[in-house]
């Protein structure tokens, strides 16, 4: 299972994007980009949906309880 950071940059290569143009489009540094997608930098919810939205994918969250153990 892919992690967040080469799931984005997959569908970044399948879109023929290059880090510089998606990272314009969302309005985040070239850099921030990269770091997050070889999961050097965890990015923020609203991040992650920009990316996401200007990737054309769908983002989820599921929540469950966890048990205090």
């Amino acid at each position: 299972m892919a992690g967040v950071g080469e799931t984005i940059k997959q569908r970044r290569a399948q879109l023929g994007l290059t880090q510089k143009e998606l990272a314009a489009r969302v309005g985040i540094s070239r850099q921030y980009l990269a770091e997050i997608e070889t999961g050097r930098r965890k990015p923020t919810l609203n991040t992650l949906e920009r990316l996401f939205f200007a990737l054309g994918l769908s983002l989820q969250v599921k929540t469950e309880e966890v048990s205090n153990a």
